[in-house]
């Protein structure tokens, strides 16, 4: 997904966008949010408008208080994704937002259909992983990080026969070298932190992004700014909890 506006547009976009920029405020977000779906229904489904529905539906559903709300905001994304998918099968953005929303919206969901959501999580991010594995901030490793941490058993059981050799190992390294390359992303360190807790039953390297956060500069990264001042919180609980 480019911040450049797509070719002969304006006006609405501008507004969704600066919209979008202004999502520190829950309500900005949720403005940009009905701004983008206005888009992708004047443009016929446009899968550029499509894919900032899917990515704004997954931020503001993240900071809903209830579950069905979340769940509400989180299948909202996911019908975007998919139908920007339709138009755009290489719209990157898309497809890692897809994703994303389906794998927040399986951990609200009973064990039966979760199950039935972790082949179409998996087969989204393996071609992710195959084109653009860095793609946002190295974004397909906290996806694969959080799916071994809150789903281990299904994600067992479907990765070698979705990505064959690609695992925890691999989604930890990829997590090191995000946070080494910079600017901080939290959720890199909450992620890093989980993963090798849940798979080594390691206390350190939680305790590490612990201490790692309480000195970054959370609007380093100005695109993350937001989601780190937002996620900074709940981040530490989880970390501390680690410990």
């Amino acid at each position: 997904m480019q911040r450049e506006l797509p070719t002969g547009s304006g006006g609405n976009w501008d507004d969704a966008l600066a919209s979008f920029d202004a999502r520190a405020d829950l309500e900005a977000a949720e403005c940009a949010l009905d701004l983008f779906e206005d888009l992708a229904r004047t443009e016929r489904g446009r899968a550029e408008a499509l894919a900032w529905v899917a990515r704004t539906a997954y931020y503001v559903g993240d900071h809903q208080q209830r579950s069905r709300d979340q769940c509400a905001f989180f299948e909202r994304g996911w019908k975007a994704g998919q139908k920007a998918l339709e138009r755009d099968p290489d719209a990157i953005g898309a497809r890692f937002f897809t994703a994303v929303n389906l794998a927040s919206h399986a951990d609200l969901v009973n064990v039966v259909r979760r199950a039935t959501f972790v082949p179409e999580i998996l087969q989204h991010m393996k071609i992710v992983w195959e084109t653009q594995p860095t793609y946002f901030r190295r974004g397909p490793a906290r996806l694969l990080g959080q799916a071994i941490v809150r789903q281990p058993g299904l994600v067992s059981k479907f990765l070698p026969l979705v990505i064959p050799g690609v695992g925890a190992d691999t989604a930890i390294d990829e997590l090191r070298s995000a946070i080494d390359e910079g600017p901080p992303v939290v959720f890199t360190y909450q992620t890093l932190g989980q993963l090798t807790h849940a798979v080594t039953g390691d206390r350190e390297t939680p305790r590490e992004m612990l201490e790692a956060l309480a000195s970054i500069d959370l609007d380093d990264a100005v695109e993350f700014a937001p989601e780190n001042h937002r996620d900074l919180p709940r981040a530490e609980r989880i970390l501390r909890e680690l410990l």
